[in-house]
């Protein structure tokens, strides 16, 4: 009996507490909103976002009455609005892995390349790897890919990776290549290559597509802080064209 009477009193006075007060809504109206919603355009008059989430669209009468007091109103001004887009192919983690390495699009030779890569050396951990990322080898001066000397002037006693903005093609310093466990006497893997010097042998510091795929792999893992701004940036940047959804095609690794 007691068991039932605190039911009841529960019941009772959870019926008599007031509804949560609920967070004001924005309206966006006179636009066209394209909601995507069958296999033929479907366009409503207004939208209702409440908290981060959709929560009406139809009319904008309608919209409105549902938003309740204190609701924003954004008026579109003729401007399209779309559901957030979808990535079906992106490299969600390795781009945002891209946005902490060195800076290195539209450098003009190679001496710009070393130079971005000194420059970026002081903020890069200790026991992580100088890295850059988006010159372009034809774009250079010199047009070709910077050497594994070139690249040991930017550090003896760390490695250093640059990848070109394709993400194929890249070069390394001697560190690097050890690192990796890359000698002079290791075979080109099936699918790339490692470039040589004129005795044919020596690594003479560029190489592409699984020989890239090879070193860039042994780059330590992101962890903490480092690790959080790879997440961060890309979401941002992700989010600034309008994907709600993000997906990584490439390996689903931390490295590299």
């Amino acid at each position: 009996m007691r068991t039932v009477r605190a039911a009841t009193l529960l019941a009772a006075l959870a019926a008599a507490a007031p509804a949560a007060a609920q967070s004001p809504a924005t309206v966006y109206h006179n636009g066209d909103i394209l909601t995507m919603a069958g296999d033929t355009p479907q366009y409503v008059e207004a939208v209702v976002v409440r908290d981060g989430k959709i929560a009406f669209v139809g009319a904008k009468a309608d919209a409105i009455a549902t938003a309740g007091a204190g609701a924003k109103t954004v008026d579109l001004a003729g401007k399209t609005m779309l559901p957030g887009f979808i990535d079906t192919h992106g490299h969600f983690i390795y781009f945002g892995k891209n946005l902490v390495d060195a800076d290195l699009f539209g450098t003009k030779d190679v001496a710009d390349v070393v130079a971005r890569l000194k420059a970026h050396a002081p903020n890069v951990p200790e026991g992580a790897w100088i890295v850059g990322f988006g010159y372009l080898a034809r774009k250079l001066k010199e047009q070709r890919t910077p050497t594994i000397e070139e690249l040991d002037a930017v550090s003896a006693d760390r490695p250093v990776l640059i990848v070109d903005s394709s993400g194929h093609l890249g070069a390394a310093n001697s560190v690097a290549f050890k690192a990796a466990g890359i000698f002079a006497a290791t075979p080109d893997p099936v699918g790339g290559s490692f470039a040589r010097k004129a005795d044919g042998t020596s690594l003479a510091g560029p190489m592409e597509e699984t020989a890239l795929n090879a070193v860039r792999e042994k780059r330590p893992p992101f962890t903490g802080t480092l690790a959080d701004q790879v997440g961060i940036g890309a979401s941002n940047l992700w989010a600034s064209y309008g994907q709600t959804t993000a997906m990584e095609c490439g390996p689903c690794q931390t490295a590299s």
